[in-house]
């Protein structure tokens, strides 16, 4: 009976939930800010929406209290946009006396028949809305009133500060709920963590092991050479090339192991559709950071090489050697398309 290698499938399952747990602590460490962030934010919001809406109420009464009627705060609204279409007056004609030797004197009896312009323009403002003087009954309510809205307003911030005060300790709980959760599953990682190195390890062993092997049988069929007849010379050199092909293989994946620069390698990589060698013995390194691009004409492989990476099509022969985002360098034929994003390939 044939034994089965396990170490992919407990490799597999380790990495998946290593990679979940990661994923479900960053979004509790998330919540825990977001919870904090929004508690400041409505606290901030909350304390300005009080002021700004005390701060209408009081300026009323205070112009109550100072005896300024609707009238005059029309006038003032209405002189303010007179002063504007002014001053855009003055721009215009400075514009268009630029050239003039006695600009300055010009400009200076414009401004003052602006001047005399306002005078009357106020003057007309006055006659047409009276001042209307507000009993001085009226006047003291209004003072009394301020004192109110005053400490209305003070209320009003100190429930906000309540309420803040309130969803502090709320969060403070949850964050306290969350380190302890956050601390148990980091150290449950981190046995996965052990669990997975130790289990890249043993691959590699297992590839040392069997390029001893390989060598072995190379000074086996070595020594059965030299008394094999002609006719089974071909036989002999077909032998021969596989295992040199599974020798030089096994020494690349010992000798990449460490070189933690290189992210992506491809060894004599072949496609084949049929007849048609899409693909034929190509081979290169992208390291780490590196801007790699492929050019070529229609038809020369590219897409197809790609497809090979992402496992789309599967190699006839090649290796692709990828350094995962976890740091370890992994087989890319050994997976499916759909896990290739997880292993940190779009």
């Amino acid at each position: 009976m044939a034994k089965i290698n396990i170490q992919p499938l407990f490799l597999k399952f380790y990495v998946r939930k290593l990679r979940f747990q990661v994923l479900v602590n960053e979004y509790r460490t998330g919540l825990v800010i977001g919870k904090k962030d929004n508690a400041s934010r409505d606290l901030s919001e909350g304390l300005q929406d009080n002021d700004k809406k005390y701060a209408k109420l009081i300026k009323v009464q205070e112009n109550i209290s100072n005896d300024v009627t609707s009238n005059d705060l029309l006038i003032e609204k209405k002189l303010a946009r007179f002063e504007k279409k002014q001053y855009w007056k003055l721009r215009e004609y400075k514009t268009l006396n630029k050239d003039k030797e006695n600009l300055n004197e010009l400009l200076v009896e414009f401004a003052n028949f602006q001047a005399e312009e306002k005078k009357d323009y106020l003057k007309q403002l006055k006659e047409k809305y009276l001042h209307l003087n507000y009993p001085l009954e009226v006047r003291n309510i209004a003072k009394e009133r301020i004192t109110e809205l005053e400490k209305e307003k003070e209320e009003k911030n100190s429930q906000i500060q309540k309420r803040y005060s309130e969803k502090q300790k709320s969060i403070l709980i949850f964050e306290e709920k969350t380190n302890k959760y956050l601390e148990k599953k980091n150290a449950i990682n981190e046995k996965r963590k052990s669990k997975i190195d130790l289990i890249y390890e043993d691959l590699f062993v297992g590839y040392t092991d069997k390029l001893v092997l390989v060598n072995k049988k190379l000074e086996e069929l070595s020594a059965e050479h030299t008394t094999l007849q002609e006719k089974k010379e071909k036989q002999y050199q077909k032998k021969l090339n596989k295992l040199i092909l599974l020798k030089e293989r096994y020494e690349a994946l010992i000798e990449y192991k460490d070189k933690t620069e290189i992210q992506l390698m491809l060894r004599n990589l072949k496609m084949y559709f049929g007849g048609v060698k899409a693909i034929d013995d190509l081979s290169f390194e992208v390291k780490q950071g590196e801007i790699f691009g492929l050019i070529g004409p229609n038809g020369a492989g590219k897409t197809t090489v790609f497809n090979c990476i992402t496992q789309f099509y599967k190699p006839t022969e090649g290796d692709v050697l990828f350094r995962n985002k976890d740091g370890h360098l992994v087989e890319l034929n050994n997976y499916k398309t759909h896990h290739m994003i997880k292993e940190g390939i779009a």
